[in-house]
Parts: structure tokens; sequence; C-alpha cells
């Protein structure tokens, strides 16, 4: 599976967790690619485009084609869903964060095996064995409890940037959060202290309003405070 297929699963996975089989969609997309090509209508993949302008205007000329309109109709809309879905992530994860080049990096930089790189990659988009090794651990969200697993987000305290090869797949490296909590740690509006108790940034307006308050605490293996520290010092907006 090629680098912006990966991230595309993920991202599915990630933000729409009704679909059981997102490899599917990344297959319909495959598909799609061909369809374009075969009808003269573009000769460029669509996992090499990452313009959503393009994307959309690659999906209008597709069902202006009376044919691919019917194979669609046909597949009870499962080609034009995925086009939706690829635009929406071409407008969310895929421009908006930097994990496509960390792992461009992984591949051109790292000497580890190509196991080794996968496993890295997926610990970055917070799936693979790094994500199951955190759900075995936490078993549900590490704050508040949540045991829906599929909603949760496998995110790493010291952010995966920052940390060397051992660190990125250390399972005292990651916390499983609900989105919200997920959000707002990431971006330091929220950090915890050596005794698990929540500290919230004077730059973090009405955390209430995204059920984030003052009594929550985690709870914290020893391996965990190294890392934690780091976010407290490096990431924590004060």
């Amino acid at each position: 599976m090629i680098i912006k297929e990966l991230i595309f699963k993920s991202w599915l996975t990630k933000n729409h967790t009704q679909i059981s089989a997102p490899d599917k969609y990344v297959k319909v997309i495959t598909t799609l690619s061909n369809h374009l090509k075969k009808n003269d209508i573009s000769q460029t993949d669509l996992f090499l485009i990452d313009s959503p302008s393009e994307s959309r205007k690659l999906k209008e000329l597709y069902f202006e084609n009376s044919k691919l309109l019917q194979k669609n109709i046909k597949g009870n809309n499962m080609y034009s869903r995925a086009f939706d879905l690829y635009i929406e992530f071409l407008n969310d994860t895929y421009k908006s964060e930097s994990i496509t080049d960390d792992i461009i990096n992984i591949y051109n930089q790292s000497q580890d095996s190509e196991t080794e790189k996968q496993n890295l990659i997926l610990s970055r988009i917070g799936q693979g064995k790094y994500r199951k090794r955190l759900i075995e651990y936490w078993r549900c969200c590490s704050v508040t409890k949540y045991p829906e697993v599929p909603l949760l987000i496998a995110s790493h305290i010291k952010p995966w940037r920052k940390s060397n090869n051992f660190e990125k797949l250390d399972v005292f490296n990651g916390l499983l959060l609900i989105p919200n909590i997920d959000k707002v740690f990431d971006n330091g509006l929220i950090t915890f202290k050596s005794d698990g108790t929540i500290i919230t940034s004077t730059l973090f307006n009405n955390p209430l309003d995204l059920g984030i308050n003052s009594d929550m605490k985690i709870e914290l293996n020893e391996e965990h405070k190294p890392y934690l520290e780091y976010h407290r010092d490096c990431v924590f907006r004060k």
C-alpha cells in the first residue's frame, strides 16, 4: 500500500467509524482512477492529486459520463460516496496535518527494515500495532474512561516528530483519548501533573463547553512521567 493510500485508510478509520471496511473505499478510489483513464477523462491517479478543487472537478467530469453515472447507480452510489470521502480527506487531515512530510522522511532517511518503517508510519497515524497496544493497556479513554474504543484516538504524549524511534512506539508515550480531549491535548491547552491531575492553560476559554473540568485525573505509570514532563515543558501553553 502506497503512502497516500495508507494515510487515507487511517483517516477513514479515525473520522468515519461507521465505515466497517475502509479498505474497500481505498480500492474504490483506485477503481475510479482506472475509470477516468479508460474514458479519457484523466490519466492521473486520484491518489497522486492533493488539490480538493481538482478532485471535485474530476468528480463532475466523471458523472457527466452517462456510462459512469449508471455504474454509480448500479453500485448503490459507492463511487460518488468514495469521491466525496476523498475530497473531504483532502480538505481535512491530509492538508492540515504534517504527517505526510513525516512519513516521507521515514522512507527517505530511515535505515530501518520495511517492517520497522511500516510500524513507525502506523504509529504516526495512530493505527496498527501501536494503537492495538494502547487499547490493550488503557481499554478505554485514558481520562474519562469512555469505553467505546472505535471512537478513541491514539495520541502521542511527546509529539511523534520530537520522539526517537523507541519513543514513537513506546506504549507509555501514548494515550487513548476521546476526540475533544485529544485535540486540546495536542494543541497544548491541557496537560497533566506527575500525579495525573489536569492542568488547564490560561489560553483555553470555556473548557467546560468541551466537557473538560478541573476534577479530571489520569492514572499514570512511572514510565509515563518523563513523557508528560516533556509535554508540560515543551507543548503546554501556559
